[in-house]
């Protein structure tokens, strides 16, 4: 399996990850990803997130993995756009679960699963969003964003293997899965809710799903640390 840098989706999302976007027309706000020991993370910080409850659903049933981490790269932070990036070496795919060794579970005709992601490396960014108030002091919360800037194929893609179908592949892919959080708290949890992956259909076996949506939370730390957003 590979490690996961971040999602996410992830996963995604997922997750390394900051920036900061004010959508009230007359003030800019900035956020500053720190931990309690270390203060504000300085570029270079690796940040990751984990999820214990991470699912996919489709029309066929439901696809559920506990073991789930992305390892993100800190790139800028404290600014008006924080990024991070997330390599390959960084994703630990969804798996290492026991029905068999190293399968999701699924409720589908296909049995258990092996996913795997692709089309590193993907940017991440956290992002401030604001209610309709013109100084951007009412509403505001956090959303992380990850997109694929892979020089091929700009989307996020996992691909889910049937070892007990033949081997069949499904290859789901979305331009930019969002996750929210909420800002100025004691830690950083992301939410990944109703997140559409398509069925990539040229590489994708004839009994794949066209579609499905990802759920699930993480938890984000920085070494060892709980991970914190703070917004001003």
């Amino acid at each position: 399996m590979k490690r996961m840098r971040i999602m996410g989706v992830a996963i995604v999302a997922v997750f390394a990850m900051s920036a900061v976007f004010a959508s009230g027309a007359f003030a800019t706000l900035h956020l500053t990803l720190k931990t309690a020991g270390k203060g504000k993370l300085p570029a270079g910080s690796v940040i990751l997130a984990s999820s214990p409850t991470l699912t996919f659903t489709t029309s066929a049933g439901k696809l559920e993995c506990t073991t789930n981490e992305i390892e993100g790269i800190t790139k800028t932070n404290g600014a008006a756009t924080d990024k991070g990036t997330v390599e390959e070496s960084g994703v630990r795919d969804f798996g290492e679960e026991a029905e068999p060794a190293k399968l999701c579970r699924t409720t589908t005709p296909l049995g258990p699963t092996e996913i795997h992601t692709h089309n590193f490396p993907w940017l991440i960014e956290f992002k401030t969003v604001c209610a309709l108030s013109t100084k951007c002091t009412a509403g505001v919360t956090g959303e992380n964003i990850v997109k694929s800037v892979n020089a091929t194929v700009k989307k996020v893609e996992f691909e889910s293997t049937f070892p007990g179908a033949g081997g069949a592949k499904c290859f789901f892919q979305s331009a930019k899965p969002v996750s929210t959080f909420e800002l100025n708290t004691a830690d950083v949890d992301l939410l990944t809710k109703e997140q559409t992956f398509k069925l990539e259909k040229v590489k994708s076996n004839a009994a794949c799903p066209k579609e499905g949506k990802l759920n699930g939370e993480w938890e984000v730390t920085s070494g060892g640390e709980t991970l914190e957003a703070e917004s001003k």
